[in-house]
């Protein structure tokens, strides 16, 4: 794992540091997000690229396996995987090292088994499921009904599931994963994105009559100069 990503992951801040803690309220405001039982499927998206996204997803599932449960990651960015890069991930697989080996796309097209393709990680209860080869229509195999079937027997094998998915605004991925997922989490960069794309990108998570668990931004200054983090529920 380079030192950039090193730097980027929770696991390597002091266990009280600010970023740490503000994704473990991250964690519980997920866990008390609805009456019953908490959310088990969870898509993250954003409005635009480059609003922190993926090291959001990353961050969210080393928090929740830290509690000691198995928990999957999922790259349904089909068109620019990064998770395993973030993960520090390397596959030794043929031309498919830079996008993370083997991945979703095969599962999908029913090339390889997901036991083949889902890696352990260097934390401890957290797997990757990689974006795998790019398919001619990635929304289109997302968006499937192979897709829905998957991600439903994957319950049976992990405590939590969460999706990186590609900016709401930008393609359709995004909507189409937020009709089979227990909730969704929108990324904004406070520095960076526009109100105008947020309200956007919100737009259409309600269009699709997906479930908003809330929104994180991130980028947030605060008066010791250190980046943090802001999580506000759906209704704020």
């Amino acid at each position: 794992m380079g030192s950039g990503n090193e730097l980027a992951l929770v696991c390597s801040h002091h266990p009280y540091a600010v970023v740490t803690e503000t994704y473990r309220t991250l964690r519980a405001a997920i866990l008390l997000s609805r009456a019953g039982e908490p959310p088990k499927t969870i898509l993250f998206t954003s409005g635009i690229h480059g609003e922190g996204k993926t090291v959001t997803v990353i961050n969210t599932a080393i928090v929740f396996a830290q509690m000691g449960v198995r928990v999957l990651v999922i790259d349904a960015e089909l068109r620019r995987p990064d998770c395993h890069r973030v993960l520090g991930i390397e596959d030794r697989v043929g031309l498919t090292a830079y996008r993370g080996g083997l991945g979703l796309t095969e599962v999908l097209t029913g090339q390889r088994a997901p036991e083949e393709v889902i890696r352990p990680t260097a934390i401890q209860h957290l797997f990757l499921l990689s974006a795998g080869s790019s398919p001619p229509d990635p929304a289109e195999l997302v968006g499937s009904r192979k897709m829905q079937e998957f991600l439903a027997s994957l319950q049976e094998h992990y405590d939590y599931i969460l999706i990186d998915s590609p900016p709401v605004t930008l393609v359709s991925d995004a909507v189409l994963l937020s009709t089979i997922v227990d909730g969704v989490v929108l990324v904004v960069n406070s520095q960076k994105t526009s109100k105008y794309v947020v309200k956007e990108a919100r737009a259409r998570l309600s269009y699709a009559r997906a479930k908003i668990l809330g929104v994180l931004l991130n980028r947030v200054k605060r008066q010791s100069g250190d980046y943090a983090y802001n999580y506000r529920p759906s209704h704020l």
